[in-house]
Protein backbone atom coordinates (compact mmCIF):
# COMPACT_ATOMS: atom_id res chain seq x y z
CA UNK A 1 0.00 0.00 0.00
CA UNK A 2 2.81 2.42 0.84
CA UNK A 3 4.53 1.60 -2.45
CA UNK A 4 1.33 2.28 -4.39
CA UNK A 5 0.92 5.60 -2.57
CA UNK A 6 4.50 6.52 -3.40
CA UNK A 7 4.00 5.65 -7.06
CA UNK A 8 0.83 7.73 -7.16
CA UNK A 9 2.64 10.71 -5.66
CA UNK A 10 5.44 10.37 -8.20
CA UNK A 11 2.92 10.21 -11.05
CA UNK A 12 1.16 13.33 -9.77
CA UNK A 13 4.50 15.16 -9.55
CA UNK A 14 5.24 14.15 -13.16
CA UNK A 15 1.86 15.53 -14.25
CA UNK A 16 2.59 18.79 -12.42
CA UNK A 17 6.01 18.98 -14.09
CA UNK A 18 4.45 18.38 -17.52
CA UNK A 19 1.85 21.08 -16.90
CA UNK A 20 4.58 23.54 -15.90
CA UNK A 21 6.54 22.73 -19.06
CA UNK A 22 3.47 23.26 -21.24
CA UNK A 23 2.75 26.56 -19.51
CA UNK A 24 6.34 27.70 -20.05
CA UNK A 25 6.25 26.73 -23.71
CA UNK A 26 3.16 28.87 -24.21
CA UNK A 27 5.05 31.90 -22.90
CA UNK A 28 7.27 33.29 -25.70
CA UNK A 29 9.41 35.29 -23.26
CA UNK A 30 10.33 32.15 -21.31
CA UNK A 31 11.08 30.21 -24.49
CA UNK A 32 13.36 33.02 -25.72
CA UNK A 33 15.09 33.21 -22.33
CA UNK A 34 15.68 29.44 -22.30
CA UNK A 35 17.12 29.63 -25.81
CA UNK A 36 19.59 32.30 -24.72
CA UNK A 37 20.60 30.24 -21.69
CA UNK A 38 21.26 27.15 -23.82
CA UNK A 39 23.27 29.25 -26.29
CA UNK A 40 25.33 30.60 -23.40
CA UNK A 41 25.97 27.11 -22.04
CA UNK A 42 26.97 25.93 -25.51
CA UNK A 43 29.54 28.71 -25.94
CA UNK A 44 30.89 28.14 -22.42
CA UNK A 45 31.24 24.44 -23.17
CA UNK A 46 33.16 25.14 -26.33
CA UNK A 47 35.45 27.56 -24.50
CA UNK A 48 36.21 24.89 -21.89
CA UNK A 49 36.91 22.28 -24.55
CA UNK A 50 33.67 20.54 -23.67
CA UNK A 51 32.10 20.76 -27.09
CA UNK A 52 29.30 18.26 -26.51
CA UNK A 53 26.22 19.95 -25.01
CA UNK A 54 23.42 17.82 -23.58
CA UNK A 55 20.21 18.11 -25.56
CA UNK A 56 18.14 17.53 -22.42
CA UNK A 57 19.61 19.92 -19.85
CA UNK A 58 22.18 21.97 -21.80
CA UNK A 59 25.12 20.97 -19.61
CA UNK A 60 28.58 20.89 -21.20
CA UNK A 61 30.23 17.49 -21.53
CA UNK A 62 33.48 16.17 -22.87
CA UNK A 63 33.23 14.88 -26.45
CA UNK A 64 34.31 11.44 -25.23
CA UNK A 65 31.32 11.05 -22.91
CA UNK A 66 28.33 8.84 -23.75
CA UNK A 67 26.01 10.17 -21.04
CA UNK A 68 25.50 13.62 -19.58
CA UNK A 69 27.38 14.19 -16.34
CA UNK A 70 24.54 16.36 -14.99
CA UNK A 71 21.29 14.60 -15.92
CA UNK A 72 22.40 11.21 -17.26
CA UNK A 73 20.77 11.60 -20.67
CA UNK A 74 22.39 9.82 -23.59
CA UNK A 75 24.58 12.19 -25.61
CA UNK A 76 24.71 12.22 -29.39
CA UNK A 77 27.65 13.50 -31.39
CA UNK A 78 25.49 15.36 -33.91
Amino acid sequence: REEAQSQLEQALEAVDDAAAILAALSNPALVKSAGKKVAGLRSAAQAEGKALVCGECGAPNLPTEWYCAKCGAELSAF
